[in-house]
């Protein structure tokens, strides 16, 4: 639960500026800034916490080596479960959540929230009898998915100035990022175990950039970059950095 957290803990700091920018142009009705907004911090934030779920779900038995001293197979099944649940929420919900809120409608969240709950514990008590307390876990995952697939739709509908489109980016990284997964839990085994909690840290310092590169690969794959943005974005970071150096 505590590795699954991290993909929360990964997305905090985008939250009160989105708050702030999204409030500053709804009062003035800036309704192509918020179009904006929305698809840039969108983008910037799913590609994000795709990339941590991504190295958390490919590497968590070096980082369960590197924190416990040893990995703990029994514990896979709930981590991804967690992993499923948080990255979907955060993705789908989380620029979307703030901006409503500073455009002033708290009212969705409250309904996305309170129907979480109810499908949680609706599902808690099908599940519990049947699976044992993997129905908890089960639970928690399908409602979290459940609720932030309803927060999504009734966001578009309550704002169609907001369309469909500009959350597509979300649905194309969440696919980048489970292709991801899947292809390095397939190679990763194949690279031997850990030992201690030296050899992880180390294991950790040589795998993360081959997540990232692989991550990278599936998301130009799945078109959430393609080659002309990065291009640009590499000439304005370049053209940055000169201004910068003759400063």
């Amino acid at each position: 639960a505590r590795l699954a957290g991290l993909v929360w803990m990964a997305c905090q700091f985008l939250y009160v500026p989105v708050i702030a920018a999204s409030g500053a142009l709804a009062a003035r009705d800036d309704w192509a800034g918020l179009r904006r907004l929305y698809a840039d911090t969108s983008t910037m934030l799913s590609v994000m916490v795709g990339f941590v779920s991504v190295t958390i779900a490919a590497l968590h038995d070096q980082l369960l080596v590197v924190w416990l001293g040893h990995s703990v197979s029994q514990a896979v099944p709930i981590l991804y479960l967690l992993l499923l649940g948080s990255t979907v929420a955060i993705v789908l919900t989380g620029v979307g959540g703030a901006m409503c809120k500073g455009i002033g409608i708290v009212r969705m969240e409250a309904i996305y929230i309170a129907a979480g709950l109810v499908i949680n514990l609706v599902l808690k008590v099908v599940l519990i009898p049947c699976v044992g307390p993997m129905g908890t876990v089960i639970a928690s995952a399908v409602s979290m998915v459940l609720s932030a697939s309803m927060f999504l739709f009734l966001m578009h509908n309550r704002l169609p100035e907001l369309p469909w489109r500009l959350s597509f980016v979300c649905v194309k990284t969440l696919l980048a990022a489970f292709c991801s997964i899947t292809g390095l839990r397939f190679v990763l085994p194949h690279s031997g175990a850990a030992s201690g909690r030296a050899g992880g840290l180390f294991a950790l310092c040589t795998m993360i950039p081959c997540v990232g590169a692989i991550y990278f690969l599936f998301l130009i794959g799945f078109r959430v970059f393609t080659l002309l943005q990065i291009q640009h974005f590499a000439a304005r970071h370049l053209s940055w950095r000169a201004n910068v150096a003759k400063v």
